[in-house]
């Protein structure tokens, strides 16, 4: 075979008239191309000193028909000198480092990455995340230094006795495939995700209220009334809306919940005293009713309706009210009722129910501003927000993209709905898809709505998730008041998380072209599966592009990748078991055409093999019992023994020897 080496440039080869290079093993994969090469270099003892030079040059390997048949880089040097080996790799090599780490507090950071840049020049980049544990910022940059100074430069193997001592000097070099440095650089995306994910969380409300004509209102105590218990869901801190009281509309603030219970009391024993407007019962059954509750009389001849009492006797004997009563003996069975009621912050006016008055806590809609700090546009897919259902709600929330106009959410870009039904009532994630068309622009401001598409009422509702510690800075969020946009009361930001959908193919375009340190291009085939493309950083290239490669296309097949000599990245779908097989191994192991000519080429990487010669043509066997056809994953030629080590697709192999498996 013929060895060609050139420089890390890729612009001249590197002459070695005075050295012979011989070949020892080569070895490909079907998800990759050329994976491994040992070389032997004989020569000038000198000489062979100065080839610790040629790490990360690059090597072709041709058969003795001039046909390149392996291709990728020199990754270590192992000088042998009277029987002691030593030498130079670039495995744990790093001239660029980031370090991820955990403040004593908690809080999670990554540095940039540190790079030298003698050495970048020299090998290309080779990054290194690290991590680091209850260390501050400084800590973690110092780190990144040190391991810098420690990795920018080959590292050296330790001498060592090879126990053989000829008197001959040979390098041996460890030669890799193109495909294994997507494994040098870590490779992130902004594109496909925005989100705001705080710790502290409180519930907004959303689409709660009703309209009654029992709604009272205390002045001295600023106690708001409600005789059917409809104000039991009210909170402090929550704002509401009260629109046709005669004296009372307008916006207020709740300072206490209801801790009422209702109260009924129906006898014949009850009277009233015009002068002292006291309503008395002599079976002392009033001890439910207290001062400042709204109660409403039923069944009396003079004096059903409304009465705010001013006082109540501790025996239950009596309460006295505001207004006037007219003299009436007992007798008639009469009833006295009382709801609910909360405190305000705000000033009231006395008024009894009577009037039609329509309640509304603020947030019939909550709104979140926010932009995409990508560095392209991409289209979202879904949208999440943290909401639960309170009671039972049997109309849908309506998660919705919104335009900006002068602050406030403009047009409908695009919505989903889910039923009310399905929401729990925990405050999980809710998630809708979207139609997948809506481009998001990198600084521009968009609004992600939340709102009901039934009617308010006051049992059967949502609660959104908010924020009020305002982690979400300059962004901000408006709840709409039943005629306009308007700013929480108690300003937060909302919890959510809006992602994209990519095709895989284009997704390892974008990698290939961001993250891949030698390979100049790649050709991809459509796969018709789509993934969220965006990426923290975490993993290398390498482990993102196989994770994609993994998922396959729509026709429920792998997708296989190979390097070309010239560095280009070929993707294509795994085929399927052809009709005709054109490549078979033979009874001692080589692999041969159709016609029975040894492969001295390309293996087929990623072909159907079939068994010529191995299995007498007497003997038949079920499928299952059939060791071929197989596709071909692995192969290694021996060159000295002229011997190959073929491995099928899903077969265990000495390769994955302590490797990583999923399941």
């Amino acid at each position: 075979m013929n060895v060609h080496f050139a420089d890390r440039n890729f612009s001249e080869p590197l002459h070695m008239q005075a050295f012979r290079a011989t070949v020892d093993t080569l070895a490909w994969v079907a998800q990759g191309g050329p994976k491994s090469a040992q070389l032997t270099v004989t020569g000038p003892a000198l000489g062979l000193w100065g080839l610790g030079r040629i790490l990360r040059y690059g090597v072709e390997i041709a058969n003795d028909l001039g046909d390149p048949i392996w291709w990728g880089y020199v990754a270590g040097v192992e000088i042998n000198v009277k029987g002691v080996t030593f030498g130079l790799s670039l495995d744990r090599m790093s001239n660029s480092i980031a370090v991820a780490y955990m403040t004593p507090d908690g809080e999670t950071y990554t540095t940039a990455f540190l790079a030298d840049n003698d050495s970048v020049d020299t090998y290309g980049t080779k990054q290194l995340l690290l991590t680091a544990d209850n260390v501050t910022a400084a800590a973690a940059e110092q780190r990144r230094a040190n391991e810098l100074n420690r990795r920018r430069l080959p590292i050296v193997t330790p001498p060592y006795s090879a126990g053989n001592d000829d008197g001959q000097t040979t390098i041996s070099l460890d030669c890799r495939g193109w495909y294994d440095t997507l494994d040098w650089r870590y490779y992130s995306r902004d594109e496909g995700r925005v989100e705001y994910l705080p710790t502290s969380e409180y519930p907004q409300k959303l689409g709660l209220g009703f309209a009654s004509s029992a709604i009272g209102f205390e002045a001295g105590t600023r106690h708001l009334s409600e005789q059917a218990a409809k104000l039991i869901n009210l909170r402090k801190g929550d704002t509401l809306r009260i629109a046709g009281s005669g004296t009372n509309d307008g916006v207020y603030t709740v300072e206490q919940g209801t801790e009422q219970e209702t109260a009924s009391y129906t006898a014949l024993t009850i009277s009233f005293d015009a002068a002292t407007r006291e309503v008395r019962d002599s079976a002392n059954g009033l001890g439910a009713f207290d001062a400042h509750d709204m109660v409403l009389i039923a069944g009396s001849a003079s004096n059903n309706g409304y009465q705010r009492i001013e006082s109540s006797s501790a025996d239950g004997s009596k309460f006295v009210v505001v207004g006037t009563l007219t003299n009436e003996a007992a007798g008639a069975t009469v009833t006295l009722s009382r709801g609910h009621s909360i405190t305000v912050e705000e000033t009231l006016v006395d008024e009894l129910p009577g009037a039609s008055i329509t309640l509304t806590a603020l947030g019939t809609k909550v709104a979140q501003s926010f932009e995409v700090d990508s560095g392209d546009a991409w289209t979202a897919a879904t949208a999440a927000v943290k909401v639960r259902r309170v009671g039972n709600p049997s109309d849908n929330l309506v998660i919705a993209i919104y335009s900006d106009s002068s602050g406030s959410p403009g047009s409908l870009l695009d919505s989903s709905t889910v039923a009310g039904s399905a929401i729990s009532a925990d405050g999980n994630w809710t998630t809708v898809e979207l139609a997948n068309t809506q481009s998001l622009v990198p600084g521009t401001t968009y609004w992600l709505m939340v709102s009901r598409d039934g009617a308010n009422t006051y049992s059967d509702y949502y609660e959104v998730m908010v924020d009020p510690d305002l982690g979400y800075a300059p962004e901000v969020l408006k709840i709409y008041d039943g005629s306009g946009w308007v700013s929480r009361p108690e300003n937060a930001n909302m919890p959510f998380r809006l992602t994209g959908l990519e095709d895989t193919n284009t997704q390892m375009e974008t990698l290939i072209t961001a993250a891949a340190e030698f390979i100049v291009r790649n050709e991809v085939a459509a796969s018709g599966t789509e993934t969220n493309q965006w990426r923290n950083g975490d993993n290398t290239a390498l482990v993102e592009l196989e994770s994609l490669l993994s998922l396959g296309t729509s026709n429920n097949r792998r997708m296989l990748a190979r390097v070309t000599r010239e560095r280009t990245l070929i993707i294509t779908e795994e085929q399927a078991k052809p009709d005709t097989i054109v490549y078979f191994q033979n009874a001692d192991g080589g692999l041969v055409d159709r016609n029975g000519v040894a492969i001295v080429g390309y293996p087929p990487m990623g072909e159907w093999i079939d068994l010529k010669g191995v299995i007498p043509d007497s003997v038949q066997l079920s499928e299952l019992l059939r060791p071929a056809p197989y596709l071909l994953e692995r192969a290694e030629y021996r060159v000295d023994a002229q011997e190959w080590r073929l491995d099928a697709r899903d077969t265990e192999s000495a390769w994955d020897f302590a490797a990583m498996r999923e399941g």
